[in-house]
């Protein structure tokens, strides 16, 4: 009885909370009530790729997963989409995606309004529909895949990001997934300058780098690289894979090979380039 009692007064107080949180807690308590106990997913890294990992979750159940799945949205075109992660379902995932306007009228008029801002740092969507985030990557390889229609926000939408214009998304490629076996990332500094694992991405003058969460707490970060650089190294792949140490406001890209073979190792000596916060976000990787 008294653990009934904890359960309905944390479920009480997850109404006031942020809803990505919410939404994770709810699923925390159903499952504790059902007696189901969270099995750790992961995903497949030896083809055939097993999309977002959900024929490796035991009694998977869309429903788990299923949730408004805030991104954050980034670039110039191409543009990205990078899931805002919790550390528990249905949050728990890292995914990055390079997605377009729609090619209609309205879609252009929001592509027209988006790239006019005034502050060109990173935006966000907030859509307008929940949707199972594995079954949406398994999804995502037919052609035109189109999100659920949202909203486009300056800055971060939960944090009040004054909202740019209403638009739906097309998905073109997957950039990056992983679900994040539950309960076994190591310790970690939750530091963006801590030595790490980063991938990077982009095609023609636009390249991106991003931190992999491997680690609680650990650091969501995103920032722009010089094209120059990592043009050659990237070539055709969604990404290519670094470790990289920093010091002295440098971060030290040294190339590897990716646990993911469909990335093949990028070409080419290590670089350097001047860390920027473009984006980085440290509470939620550590909850």
């Amino acid at each position: 009885m008294l653990a009934l009692m904890i359960l309905f007064s944390v479920y009480t107080a997850s109404a006031a909370l942020d809803a990505r949180v919410a939404s994770s807690v709810e699923v925390a308590i159903n499952d504790v009530m059902s007696g189901v106990i969270p099995s750790p997913p992961g995903c497949n890294t030896t083809p055939p790729f097993v999309c977002g990992g959900k024929d490796l979750i035991p009694n998977y159940n869309p429903q788990h997963y299923r949730s408004n799945h805030g991104q954050i949205f980034f670039g110039s075109g191409p543009f990205y989409i990078s899931h805002l992660p919790l550390m528990n379902r249905p949050h728990n995932f890292q995914a990055i995606y390079e997605v377009d306007f729609p090619d209609t009228e309205q879609g252009r008029a929001a592509k027209a309004k988006y790239l006019a801002r005034g502050d060109q740092g990173f935006a966000s969507f907030a859509p307008g529909e929940s949707w199972s985030y594995p079954d949406f990557d398994c999804s995502i390889d037919q052609a035109q895949r189109t999100l659920a229609p949202g909203g486009l926000h300056q800055g971060q939408f939960e944090d009040g990001g004054e909202r740019i214009v209403e638009t739906g998304l097309i998905i073109k490629r997957r950039i990056f997934f992983r679900i994040w076996p539950a309960g076994t990332l190591p310790a970690g500094a939750g530091d963006p300058r801590a030595i790490g694992e980063y991938i990077v991405f982009g095609e023609g003058e636009q390249f991106f780098t991003a931190r992999v969460i491997n680690s609680v707490p650990d650091a969501d970060h995103i920032q722009p690289v010089p094209a120059e650089k990592f043009r050659t190294q990237v070539g055709g792949a969604n990404h290519a894979c670094y470790n990289v140490g920093q010091s002295n406001g440098s971060m030290n890209f040294n190339p590897k090979n990716c646990s993911d073979p469909s990335a093949p190792a990028p070409v080419g000596p290590a670089q350097s380039v001047s860390f920027y916060p473009f984006y980085v976000e440290t509470e939620d990787i550590s909850l």
